[in-house]
């Protein structure tokens, strides 16, 4: 009896000993090493389409593909997710006219709940490229959107994602683009995708609509929480060193109306309903280093960076104080980034420990401590900008409080903080600004 099986043969697309490098971050190297393993005819982009029961928008999807991403050398990955539709789905997939092309059929579905991430998780295994570009069958993409998405992986390899704006997305990724019909709407978007890295903004999370990353980080992307599973995986690759970008230089449309959150299952005021949504926002606060989406990851801080002026350094040295989990100060290196400054050195003050593994992910280093002790902590360092995200009349002494943070700016520096109308609860206060001689 013979017990010979095939084996399976892996050849790389570049054989030899790999050289002993050294590199600046972990991201480089993990770059330098997944390059030098890719498999041989392996392409720089796998576009992968997921649809479930959605056949005439799948089809706009497609013919997108088709024209925009042309001369990308990208192989299309198509899952039909358990379509109950008489085979349609899965037909017009076989009759999808590019033969660099797989096919995945779901044999079930498990419902809104739990099926967008179980379908992620099956399909992205499939995608050999070194990108991975992830449409759901309501992502059309535009002339110039994919080749955007690559241009800004290849610019940088600590940027491990990237997010093109789009309609109907929330997050305030929607610039609100005006057109009537769809031919309105390619010629707005053709006119909106100008490669710019000035008009890219980091973010702690993204509201993913026709997503971009590298291979990679799919370890990262291993997400056990079906509920938010996109907050899971930007917290997981900005812990594993990778960055997140909001590509505010290229547009998608997102045909659906977030909105209603028709498909979501998560609509209804019945008891049953409040308690599912309590318990998804406990189980996403869980995996996100008990930290909830609006009050401590989510908190931009986009008026008051609007008050920065152009630095005089080319590296300006930034401080921020009480910025949650560091949004607000992404929010100012984006503000930074517009008039072309692109590197940075951050220190981060907060009191809250709670916070210190994201904003390790943001600042070069992070000090938690009592706002007392402010003073002693920064030593005699000084800052050519200084952020303060909770309203500085909110502290005890803050009046003290201002007055050290004064003396921690370098001539020209600046310092932007905001002042809360105690008389009343919900008002959103007024901004100011320092401006050290």
């Amino acid at each position: 009896m013979s017990y010979f099986v095939e084996p399976i043969i892996i050849e790389r697309e570049t054989p030899g000993l790999l050289d002993y490098k050294e590199f600046n971050s972990h991201t480089e190297l993990c770059g330098y090493y997944n390059h030098a393993i890719k498999e041989k005819g392996a392409p720089k982009l796998s576009i992968a389409i997921m649809s479930h029961q959605n056949l005439s928008s799948l089809k706009v999807c497609v013919e997108c593909v088709l024209k925009f991403a042309e001369g990308t050398g990208f192989e299309l990955v198509l899952m039909d997710n358990a379509s109950e539709d008489n085979g349609g789905t899965y037909n017009f997939m076989q009759e999808v006219p590019y033969s660099r092309k797989k096919i995945i059929k779901m044999v079930d579905n498990m419902g809104p709940y739990f099926n967008a991430p179980r379908g992620w998780g099956t399909l992205w295994p499939y995608c050999t490229g070194d990108y991975i570009l992830h449409l759901n069958d309501d992502h059309y993409i535009t002339e110039n959107s994919v080749q955007n998405m690559i241009k800004a992986l290849d610019y940088d390899h600590s940027i491990g994602m990237v997010n093109p704006v789009s309609s109907n997305a929330w997050m305030m990724q929607d610039p609100q683009l005006r057109f009537e019909t769809p031919e309105e709407m390619f010629e707005a978007a053709k006119a909106f995708n100008v490669f710019d890295p000035r008009k890219w903004e980091e973010r702690i999370y993204v509201a993913a609509v026709a997503w971009m990353f590298r291979r990679e980080v799919l370890p990262y992307m291993a997400c056990p929480n079906p509920f938010g599973p996109e907050l899971c995986y930007d917290i997981a690759l900005r812990s594993g060193g990778y960055r997140i970008m909001l590509l505010v230089d290229t547009w998608v449309h997102h045909n659906h109306d977030y909105s209603k959150k028709e498909s979501y299952g998560f609509t209804g005021n019945s008891a049953e309903k409040i308690r599912q949504q309590e318990y998804v926002a406990r189980m996403a606060s869980h995996l996100s280093f008990g930290l909830t989406l609006f009050q401590d990851i989510c908190v931009f801080e986009k008026r008051l960076v609007l008050f920065a002026v152009p630095p005089k350094n080319e590296v300006p040295s930034l401080l921020s104080v009480d910025v949650c989990a560091g949004q607000g100060l992404l929010d100012l290196k984006n503000q930074l980034r517009k008039f072309g400054i692109f590197n940075t050195v951050c220190t981060s003050f907060s009191t809250q420990a709670k916070y210190y593994p994201l904003l390790y992910t943001i600042a070069d280093e992070v000090i938690i401590d009592r706002i007392e002790l402010i003073d002693s902590a920064l030593g005699d360092r000084r800052f050519d900008y200084c952020i303060v995200g909770s309203p500085i009349n909110f502290y005890p002494d803050f009046q003290c409080l201002l007055s050290i943070l004064i003396s921690k700016l370098k001539p020209g520096g600046q310092l932007l903080y905001k002042i809360k109308e105690t008389a009343e609860p919900y008002s959103e206060g007024c901004h100011s600004v320092f401006r050290s001689n």
